[in-house]
């Protein structure tokens, strides 16, 4: 799963450049909406995450998990958002249809709380993470409250059983917020005074 976020934002940094080239052509961003990112269960909100990640369309719930709302509102605030979202959609229905078919979780297999120290280096992340699209982001913008570490197993696009660790996070006034890294990686990164973020 973290390589399919990382190649689908790579294919989309690389095209935006573009966007609003194309003023006069009519858009449609997707109309689906995060249900669970609110949840008092961060497995909830996980698992509309990874079903998301895997569908076509759902570009609004896939970022409202990535980035921060500050950082989704800059993009509304200044008309680029429509344009963000139809560039996801058009990259995520080209990598899914070529799925040869849709990965699906087959067990959580563990939880873990994060500590002070942790939540600290996910605060990091999300600093850096708001860098990539927008500046002038910083701590005082973002108030992590809670994380958990999820251990997962699922079935690949070969129907393979995978095992993996994804970190998710609380933002407080906006939601639940997914780290594409175990807290191993999480804090290997990010607990030094100048990490600097890698994919």
């Amino acid at each position: 799963m973290k390589r399919i976020i990382s190649l689908l934002l790579v294919c989309l940094f690389a095209a935006m450049p573009l966007a609003g080239c194309h003023k006069d052509e009519k858009k449609k961003s997707s109309i689906v909406v995060a249900k669970h990112q609110t949840s008092d269960d961060c497995e909830e909100a996980f698992r509309e995450f990874f079903s998301a990640t895997y569908s076509e369309n759902a570009g609004e719930i896939c970022l409202a998990y990535m980035y921060p709302a500050k950082v989704m509102n800059a993009y509304r605030n200044n008309g680029q958002y429509e344009d963000y979202v139809v560039m996801y959609n058009n990259h995520q229905q080209k990598f899914v249809s070529n799925l040869a078919s849709i990965p699906e979780i087959t067990e959580i297999t563990g939880r873990t709380e994060l500590n002070d120290e942790q939540l600290q280096c996910a605060l990091k992340y999300f600093i850096a993470k708001s860098a990539e699209l927008v500046t002038g982001m910083t701590e005082d913008d973002i108030k992590v409250t809670k994380g958990t570490e999820i251990s997962l197993r699922f079935k690949d696009q070969e129907q393979q059983e995978q095992d993996d660790k994804e970190t998710m996070v609380y933002i407080e006034d906006d939601g639940w917020k997914c780290i594409p890294y175990s807290l191993e990686r999480l804090t290997e990164i990010y607990s030094g005074e100048a990490a600097e973020p890698t994919t």
